[in-house]
Formats: C-alpha cells, sequence, structure tokens
C-alpha cells in the first residue's frame, strides 16, 4: 500500500493568494500614486514614510502566509477506554488492532457515533493497515462503496488512543480532510 496525498490544506481559497495580491496592489500604489502625490507636495519624508509603512505591512503579510498552518482538533479520534489495556505494545505491531481503534472511535464533530456506526449504510467497506515505507508510519485506509462513488479516508495512527486525518478521495479525487465528517453524517442520515 502506498501514502495517498495529503489534503490537510487544500482549501476553497489559499490565504497565500491573499498575500500576493495585496503585495502587488500596494507595490503599484506605492509606484503610482504615492510619488504623484510626493511630486506635487514636494515633501520627500512623507513619501518615504510610506514606503516604510508599506515595506513593513508586506513583510508582515509574507510572515504570516509562512507560518505553520494548524489543523483543526476535529480530525482527532477520541480516546477509547476498551484499549487501555495495549499501552505497552507498539503501535506499529501486528498485536495492536489499529483498525478497531479506528471504528470504535469517532470525530470530535460527531462524539456519539462511532465511525463504524456512520459507515453502516456503505455497500462494501474494506480496510487496509500498513506501515509507509517513507515516514514509518501506521496507517489505515478505509475503502468504502456507496452507490456508484468509491470513497478513500486514510487514518495516520498517531499513538494508543488517537489518530488523525490523512486524506480523503472520492471517485480518485482528493478533497479537503475537513469534508470527512460532514460528508459521512449525510450518508449516515440520509441512509436511516
Amino acid at each position: 500500500m502506498m501514502r495517498l496525498a495529503n489534503t490537510k490544506y487544500i482549501k476553497t481559497f489559499d490565504r497565500d493568494f491573499i498575500v500576493y495580491v495585496l503585495f502587488i496592489r500596494y507595490s503599484l500604489i506605492s509606484k503610482n500614486i504615492l510619488p504623484i502625490i510626493c511630486r506635487n507636495k514636494c515633501n520627500v519624508g512623507i513619501y518615504f514614510m510610506h514606503k516604510v509603512y508599506l515595506l513593513s505591512l508586506m513583510s508582515t503579510l509574507i510572515l504570516l502566509s509562512c507560518a505553520e498552518r494548524k489543523e483543526s482538533k476535529q480530525y482527532m479520534g477520541n480516546i477509547i477506554a476498551e484499549n487501555t489495556n495495549t499501552v505497552n505494545i507498539d503501535i506499529k505491531s501486528r498485536d495492536f488492532d489499529a483498525i478497531s481503534l479506528i471504528k470504535n472511535s469517532s470525530f470530535t464533530s460527531y462524539p456519539n457515533i462511532k465511525i463504524e456506526d456512520l459507515i453502516s449504510s456503505f455497500n462494501s467497506v474494506e480496510w487496509q493497515d500498513f506501515i509507509a515505507e517513507d515516514d514509518y508510519m501506521r496507517y489505515i485506509d478505509m475503502i468504502g462503496k456507496y452507490d456508484t462513488n468509491e470513497y478513500i479516508i486514510q487514518f495516520k495512527l498517531l499513538d494508543h488512543y488517537r489518530w488523525e486525518l490523512y486524506a480523503f478521495e472520492i471517485n480518485k479525487t482528493a478533497y479537503s480532510i475537513d469534508e470527512v465528517s460532514s460528508s459521512l453524517y449525510t450518508i449516515y442520515t440520509n441512509h436511516k
């Protein structure tokens, strides 16, 4: 098995785009409008201060766009009391039942519904458990078919109690992991 492309940061509108638009907009203002104002008023000090202000504003925006993005905790699995006796087992060991951890946990957005129940309306569900060759982390794939659609949800195991969503695909098209719990809940409620 191989890891899917990480879809943590697929967003409908990227904030890097906003930074570049603002950069272009303010650079045009500083090149075109401010020199005209300064030529008319003959005040070089104001022109210089506007340049310093715009440069600091652009630097701040660029630094903000480069900052590490933090993901929402809605992707974390809930702690399961049933697995407390397996704490001494390495999570990469085949003795640790990672698929049961995923099945019996829930999304924080729907804490009262187990993932196993959310996918109960799928026509077929296949679970694949593997350790990636590049980062040596344990991943669980849930491949489910519902009507004519194939859903692939990839979970990354963090420890004995927690996991995070790593990738989400519908019919081999990557989607944001923000949509996993709501998509599964929609299928769950439509089938009930």
